[in-house]
């Protein structure tokens, strides 16, 4: 829900958090761990395909 308010519907932060009843600092965290997250499994999958990115042609 906090991805979507914050990325998809434009919502700040404290609009976020005031719309889940949560404090401001909780948002940020759980944006802060989404991105990580999101990271990680972007990177794994890089790892584990090679032929993930298209080559360049000249």
């Amino acid at each position: 829900m906090t991805i979507y308010l914050y990325y998809y519907e434009g919502c700040s932060v404290k609009e976020t958090a005031a719309a889940m009843g949560v404090k401001p600092s909780t948002v940020q965290t759980w944006l802060q761990r989404a991105r990580a997250r999101l990271r990680q499994t972007l990177l794994e999958e890089e790892e584990g395909n090679d032929d993930v990115r298209p080559q360049r042609v000249p």
